[in-house]
């Protein structure tokens, strides 16, 4: 792909990994085609290749959608997440994380505290900001694991919508608080090297994210029904 392929394929797969593009939604190549301000040809190219990592599916004479994910392929994702977030948890409090790796998730959790200071509940600014924090300190510890393939198969797990990312509808302040408590827990004990505390602290934080994100989609159709 050229480069306004693969910027275009980026744009789109964040906007869809966050939950801004929601299953079933079109992606009609003039439309981006204009958004972008470009030809149709890297659009085309762009979508091709979501397709190929099996975020979005191409319907004869309708054109690309964003995939939708069922209820088993969620849970699934999840479980295998927790499994591989568990590992590099483990992974990086037996083998020690650099004091690069340290200070870099200190910053991110730090950098949430400072977020969440205040009453008012978070925007679209500060959700923004809070995912890059998030991914901030998981990348660190993914970084931490020596294996090709597991950097392959973390990456598939991501590829799925409403597994890898925090969704706009959980973008609730005392519920992040709790996450960033969590972050700030499996950190301390990564940095203890307490192996086994800071894969099950990670495991236990991935399925709580698992649970609350089940909880938003029992109550969504309910929400859409009112």
């Amino acid at each position: 792909m050229n480069q306004e392929a693969l910027e275009i394929e980026a744009a789109l797969r964040g906007r869809i990994l966050a939950g801004e593009l929601p299953p079933g939604a079109r992606l009609r190549e003039p439309d981006l085609a204009a958004a972008f301000g470009v030809s149709r040809f890297p659009v085309r190219e762009a979508l091709t290749a979501l397709a190929r990592d099996g975020l979005a599916e191409h319907e004869a004479h309708r054109g690309f959608a964003v995939r939708a994910f069922g209820p088993d392929e969620l849970a699934e994702a999840y479980e295998m997440r927790a499994l591989l977030e568990g590992q590099s948890a483990r992974i990086a409090a037996v083998r020690g994380l650099s004091r690069e790796a340290e200070l870099a998730m200190l910053a991110a959790v730090l950098a949430v505290d400072a977020l969440l200071a205040g009453s008012a509940p978070p925007g679209e600014a500060e959700a923004v900001t809070w995912r890059a924090h998030n991914a901030a300190f998981h990348a660190q510890l993914h970084s931490a694991v020596p294996n090709r393939f597991f950097a392959r198969a973390i990456a598939a797990v991501h590829h799925v919508p409403l597994a890898g990312h925090v969704q706009p509808g959980l973008y609730d302040q005392p519920l992040l608080r709790r996450f960033n408590e969590e972050h700030r827990a499996i950190l301390h004990a990564v940095a203890s090297r307490q192996g086994g505390r800071a894969e099950y602290l990670m495991r236990e934080h991935v399925e709580h994210a698992r649970r609350e994100m089940g909880a938003l989609l029992a109550a969504a159709p309910q929400a859409g029904a009112g």
